[in-house]
């Protein structure tokens, strides 16, 4: 399953047709290359071992997928909020990066869908504020990634829920999700609101566990608040890689590859029944 690169370089338009590449531009699908974007760290999808080798299953996905079109990988790692507008500007070819598909983001990119994810929270061992749902976060800073869905669910939780009482959950946005968490370590935030599958490898691997848990909240689905679908980003200008990118994910999903590699991760519960293009926010 190769890409036709002649295609593909008709789809980028002009920058395409022999045009060496000036300063600042990455390398071409014509020479064979994928750059993806995605947003390190934010374990277990994709962060850094301890060699600074990106490492996840993000990245074992999206060199599976690179391997199924006959092409190689070039990974960057940038913020999460940067990654949409990189794609458009044509700096990156994919987004690769646990990034949940909503109405909002659909106007911008293209997706393909690949996982299944809702909200987790995660705490300090021990839970010493005595917090047993999402409501008892009204009045309190908590922390997330910025540009994140954690973030509008938040703001749309205070509007329903916490308005009511006057005490509005704090949201402390930061660039990275590594230094939101050290927020909450260092007690200037009282939860860090994450995927739950990100979230629950933060509380087993941070401290050999020692340091944080995963709210067992009982008013929350089994998959985490606001389960949607986590898709990767395509231009909506390049349709012959996003099909690509859906053809070789099908691939994977039929012969086993697919499903190995979520269970490598220890996110059975996080793959898909089909590979969509543009999945609804809400699965079905």
């Amino acid at each position: 399953m190769r890409l036709d690169r002649q295609r593909l370089d008709h789809d980028r338009g002009s920058e395409g047709h022999g045009r060496r590449a000036t300063r600042g531009e990455g390398p071409r699908l014509v020479q064979g290359r994928l750059r993806i974007a995605t947003a390190a760290p934010y374990p277990p999808f994709e962060y850094f071992d301890e060699n600074q080798k990106l490492v996840g299953l993000d990245i074992d996905l999206g060199n599976a997928v690179a391997a199924k079109l006959g092409m190689k990988t070039d990974w960057q790692a940038v913020s999460f909020d940067g990654v949409i507008a990189g794609t458009k500007a044509k700096r990156f070819d994919l987004i690769i990066s646990d990034m949940g598909v909503t109405s909002e983001r659909a106007k911008e990119i293209d997706f393909v869908t690949y996982a299944l994810a809702g909200i987790g929270m995660v705490i300090p061992k021990g839970n010493p504020q005595g917090v047993t749902t999402l409501a008892d976060f009204c009045g309190k800073p908590v922390s997330m990634e910025k540009g994140a869905i954690q973030v509008t669910f938040i703001q749309e939780f205070n509007k329903t829920t916490c308005a009511k009482a006057g005490k509005p959950i704090q949201i402390a946005q930061f660039a990275k999700s590594s230094d939101a968490l050290l927020s909450l370590k260092t007690g200037k935030t009282s939860g860090f609101f994450v995927d739950l599958a990100s979230g629950t490898y933060i509380a087993r691997t941070s401290e050999k566990g020692a340091a944080f848990e995963v709210l067992n909240d009982s008013k929350a689905p089994p998959s985490g608040y606001n389960p949607i679908k986590i898709g990767v980003g395509v231009g909506k200008d390049h349709t012959e890689l996003r099909d690509a990118v859906k053809a070789a994910l099908e691939a994977l999903f039929a012969d086993g590859t697919y499903t190995a590699i979520f269970k490598k991760h220890g996110l059975q519960g996080s793959v898909v029944k089909k590979i969509e293009i543009n999945g609804a926010e809400t699965p079905q």
